[in-house]
């Protein structure tokens, strides 16, 4: 939780002044217990240092930073469900595609600020795009 929203984002426009793009890969569709379908990223060493970096910023300026995103705990993913799937839905999903390869290619060139509405919806604050 970051309580200065102006500090943070003029922390993030900062950081990702110095940053550079990194190359990421997919895998395999997971879950995250019966509510979260993701497909991984495979953890390079320059997504790995990224994100370290990332989460050093963060740690430095926010009150509390979430624990499964200390890098030791980090799962590098893309989120494609969470919590849109009744159960039925979920366990037909999962039957179907569970450890299915997606190889995708992707090129990270940007931090997003997001929070989450008192409606459970994500809303874009700012776009931080890397190297400006």
């Amino acid at each position: 939780m970051c309580s200065d929203l102006n500090q943070l984002k003029k922390g993030l426009h900062d950081l990702t002044k110095s940053l550079r793009a990194v190359d990421i890969e997919t895998g395999l569709l997971h879950s995250f217990g019966h509510s979260t379908i993701y497909l991984e990223v495979m953890k390079s060493l320059e997504l790995a240092a990224l994100h370290k970096h990332v989460h050093q910023f963060l740690k430095s300026t926010c009150e509390e930073v979430f624990h499964l995103y200390e890098p030791s705990n980090w799962v590098p993913h893309i989120t494609l469900a969470m919590e849109d799937l009744d159960e039925s839905q979920f366990q037909a999903f999962m039957k179907t595609y569970k450890s299915d390869q997606v190889q995708l290619h992707q090129t990270l060139t940007s931090l997003t600020l997001v929070e989450y509405t008192a409606d459970g919806q994500i809303q874009v604050i700012e776009d931080f795009a890397f190297g400006q």
